[in-house]
């Protein structure tokens, strides 16, 4: 975000779905760590 110009709203918009999606992945990732650590009873 920080290469983004602060004064282009679309660009800002797009960087920001983009972290918005990465985070909603990083999400999906732990919730299914944690539910395989507890099918394999570590957790």
């Amino acid at each position: 975000m920080a290469q983004v110009d602060a004064s282009n709203y679309e660009a800002l918009m797009e960087a920001q779905a983009a972290v918005d999606a990465a985070r909603a992945e990083q999400s999906s990732l732990e919730d299914e760590w944690l539910e395989l650590g507890e099918r394999l009873g570590i957790g």
